[in-house]
């Protein structure tokens, strides 16, 4: 910021939260980007694993969507990633989040 200037803002989702937190929300995507399987983890590293040993997410590319500790906030951005990304196609998810609720 040079001398005299209005400091300015700036939001960006990914922010929120430690960015070295080992607790967040992921995502798996297809060869096309579509979200197929959302989730929330206390050990990010710990569930990537998992995910890459088998099973019915293997052969979908993992990504680390936000690192946030408070569970309020995993909850809110994962309904985010939801809004922003549809809602995940993978056959066989259950998912705690009521789609279309506002209130």
């Amino acid at each position: 910021m040079l001398a005299g200037e209005t400091p300015v803002l700036v939001h960006n989702s990914n922010c929120l939260g430690d960015p070295n937190a080992r607790v967040g929300i992921y995502i798996f995507r297809d060869v096309d980007g579509n979200v197929v399987r959302t989730g929330r983890t206390n050990d990010l590293q710990r569930r990537e694993r998992e995910h890459a040993r088998g099973g019915d997410t293997a052969d979908y590319s993992f990504q680390v969507e936000y690192r946030a500790d408070v569970y309020r906030e995993q909850r809110g951005l994962e309904q985010i990633v939801w809004i922003q990304n549809g809602r995940p196609t993978l056959p066989g998810v259950r998912s705690h989040l009521n789609w279309f609720r506002t209130t």
